[in-house]
């Protein structure tokens, strides 16, 4: 069988780092190796790699109750119907393929023998903000490798590997070094008795860190109380799955790391101590550049109170994949979006936009732009344009325009126009009217119209009309009417009546 040919398949990576991670632009470059039980015929090894992040999850929805009547008539009572509703969402970063081994034989396929058999592979991923690869409860970010060894007369056998993606992220960029400050406060009190205040001041090193490092917490606690408080500070990861377009979205929280410090006494205050909070090898990086999948941890640092609330104060913290470097100078631009830009935008060498103390924009020695205390426009030699007060115009030899005191206008040999005391139109030899030897029309004192023999219409002390031997209409003082072989009147056969003013009466059998 084709499984039992090929044996001990694996795919090994030359790694570039420690923890054999790749980012957008990096060559990746390894072997691919399998044994052969027996002789086979192989006419390629093909390799592809899909970036790509998917999300799904369900929700269950309460419907209305429902009751109905049981078959010995009793009414049952019904349960809560709801209905299943699914979520879901796809991205694709990026698909690559490359062939690992294509025979040139003329067969179409080569021999094999038996035995280890490695092949080298290399490629370079795409550049890119890709997201970091990440595996959750609703949703993954995953880049996958599929080896695929075609054989004649067999299906392809596929192997499959994920290859752990890092997006590039600084942790000595100049906003991931500031240090974090928080305080927070609170009364105590039990009825109409009141304690002393709590307070908690804290402090971290940085905003930015990395998989193994240590958070180290400065904390100074004031207990005016008369209760026992414990300072605790914890790792807590925000996991936010979105639908497409972020309308509907699903959150999850968990707890990293905890650690408890000492606890502090009654009316004790001024207490300084220190908290250290590890961060897991293998917790996934900050995730702010995907569509439809958010990573973002913060750091709680907190005072247990008995029989009370705690008191907190949250600081926001990103993973990022290249760690904090004292001996480093500050990072000037940040490889992943994980905070709003405080930076000007894309082009190269822009100055700030274009807002308040704005500088010039990004085309060279351009002038102000149209509005107040405008310099000439674009045209040379340009004059003003064509309103009152205005010069001639910009083509050669063109007089004024056709209003008061016109003179004639830009075509050769035109005359003046068609209003008041105007000359005969621009086209030689043209006469009044539009049509050649047109008479004047059909109204008042009208003579004959435009057509050959046409005579008089059908109108008061109209004659006959149009049509050759029309008789008199069937009204008054009518005539026969204007169809050969008809009888007087409106209908067919039907006799005239006795009075000759009168309408024809009608006949019945």
């Amino acid at each position: 069988m084709f499984e039992e040919t090929f044996i001990n398949f694996t795919i090994n990576f030359n790694a570039l780092n420690p923890k054999v991670t790749f980012s957008g632009g990096d060559v990746v470059s390894g072997q691919v190796s399998f044994e052969l039980s027996k002789e086979a015929k192989i006419q390629s090894i093909m390799m592809s790699l899909k970036g790509k992040a998917n999300v799904l999850w369900h929700e269950q929805r309460q419907g209305p109750t429902s009751t109905g009547m049981g078959r010995t008539g009793r009414r049952r009572a019904g349960g809560a119907q709801g209905r299943r509703r699914t979520y879901s969402a796809e991205l694709n970063f990026f698909s690559l393929s490359h062939i690992v081994m294509q025979t040139n034989d003329a067969n179409g396929h080569t021999t094999v023998p038996p035995g280890k058999h490695v092949y080298p592979f290399t490629f370079q991923l795409p550049h890119g903000d890709f997201p970091s690869s990440f595996k959750g409860t609703y949703g993954k970010i995953v880049y996958s490798m599929v080896v695929a060894i075609n054989r004649p007369w067999h299906l392809a056998k596929e192997f499959d590997t994920d290859i752990q993606f890092a997006s590039r992220t600084d942790a000595n960029h100049p906003h991931l070094r500031v240090p974090l400050t928080g305080a927070n406060a609170k009364t105590l009190c039990c009825l109409w008795c009141t304690s002393g205040p709590v307070s908690l001041n804290a402090q971290l090193e940085r905003k930015g860190y990395s998989p193994g490092e240590t958070v180290k917490i400065i904390v100074e606690i004031g207990n005016a109380s008369s209760r026992t408080v414990t300072p605790y500070a914890k790792l807590v990861k925000e996991e936010i799955f979105y639908t497409s377009g972020r309308q509907k979205r699903k959150y999850l929280s968990s707890v990293v790391q905890c650690r408890d410090g000492q606890s502090i006494g009654p009316h004790t205050t001024d207490v300084h101590s220190e908290l250290m909070c590890p961060i897991p090898e293998n917790a996934t990086l900050t995730i702010a550049n995907c569509q439809i999948i958010d990573v973002q941890y913060y750091v709680m640092v907190a005072l247990k109170i008995s029989r009370s609330t705690d008191l907190e104060i949250k600081f926001p913290i990103s993973l990022c994949s290249i760690p904090f470097d004292a001996n480093r100078p500050a990072t000037a631009v940040p490889l992943q979006n994980q905070n709003p830009r405080p930076y000007p935008g894309p082009y190269p060498n822009q100055q700030p936009g274009p807002y308040p103390n704005q500088q010039p924009g990004p085309y060279p020695n351009q002038q102000p732009g149209p509005y107040p205390n405008q310099q000439p426009g674009p045209y040379p030699n340009q004059q003003p344009g064509p309103y009152p007060n205005q010069q001639p115009g910009q083509y050669p030899n063109q007089q004024p325009g056709p209003y008061p005191n016109q003179q004639p206008g830009p075509y050769p040999n035109q005359q003046p126009g068609p209003y008041p005391n105007q000359q005969p139109g621009p086209y030689p030899n043209q006469q009044p009217g539009p049509y050649p030897n047109q008479q004047p029309g059909p109204y008042p004192n009208q003579q004959p119209g435009p057509y050959p023999n046409q005579q008089p219409g059908p109108y008061p002390n109209q004659q006959p009309g149009p049509y050759p031997n029309q008789q008199p209409g069937p009204y008054t003082n009518q005539y026969v009417a204007p169809y050969p072989a008809q009888n007087p009147g409106q209908y067919p056969y039907q006799p005239q009546g006795t009075d000759p003013n009168q309408y024809p009466a009608p006949h019945h059998n």
